[in-house]
């Protein structure tokens, strides 16, 4: 998880990742561990998400999933029909640039999250660093 430049607050972690505002951005910054964690951490992560997006009255995210193991997909059919539904409706979530994850099953596990979404629910973009993702982010 590569840190960010310049001032961050940092908002929540636990042994699957760390959740912070870097204070010159327009976006939450999501940063997955490599820990193996279950199911409960995973939604805390994401419901921790949520309520970061709301108390910094952000609507952009940044996940950077270059060590995260793929999500389980009981996870991942959550994010799609719940989780993401409801950021979108409660927080006004409305961009998400993943920063992909250097294995293949990660990468796939990512992207079929995107390929469920309703067309036009999120606008979202994977890349290869968590610097074009910053900077895609703030072009948006």
């Amino acid at each position: 998880m590569p840190p960010l430049s310049g001032p961050v607050s940092r908002y929540y972690h636990n042994a699957a990742a760390v959740i912070s505002h870097p204070l010159s951005s327009d976006y939450l910054h999501l940063a997955w561990s490599a820990a193996k964690t279950s199911p409960d951490e995973l939604r805390a992560v994401y419901e921790q998400t949520l309520r970061a997006l709301q108390h910094f009255g952000l609507h952009k995210l940044l996940s950077d999933h270059s060590q995260r193991p793929p999500l389980p997909a009981d996870i991942g059919t959550w994010m799609v029909q719940e989780w993401i539904p409801r950021a979108v409706r409660e927080a006004g979530y409305s961009h998400c640039a993943v920063v992909e994850n250097h294995a293949p099953l990660g990468r796939l596990a990512a992207q079929s999250i995107g390929a469920q979404l309703p067309p036009g629910l999120i606008t979202f973009r994977y890349f290869s660093t968590v610097a074009e993702a910053a900077t895609w982010l703030g072009a948006q």
